[in-house]
């Protein structure tokens, strides 16, 4: 069996940061907003909003790397979610 050639960089974007944007991971604007539209890949590996690059496009974030207020935006908003995914903490 022929193994196929893998091209990170073209295969799934400029990997020298060691950090890959997927397709199974959630991407947050910078305010901690979930977003689920379309995206483009920047030469430079970074996810942005669109389909195509506009003046109006912004640079996404994996949850990780959302400074901690919006992090913890996020949390609260999948707490409030009823029926959401986000467990609750169980008090002692």
């Amino acid at each position: 069996m022929i193994q196929p050639r893998i091209n990170l960089q073209q295969d799934i974007g400029h990997v020298r940061s060691g950090d890959i944007m997927a397709k199974e991971q959630k991407h947050y604007k910078r305010d901690g907003t979930l977003y689920t539209g379309g995206t483009h890949k920047m030469s430079n590996g970074t996810l942005h909003t669109g389909k195509n690059h506009t003046a109006n496009s912004q640079k996404l974030f994996h949850m990780k790397d959302l400074s901690q207020k919006a992090q913890k935006n996020v949390k609260a908003k999948m707490n409030a979610y009823v029926g959401g995914m986000a467990k609750k903490k169980k008090k002692t």
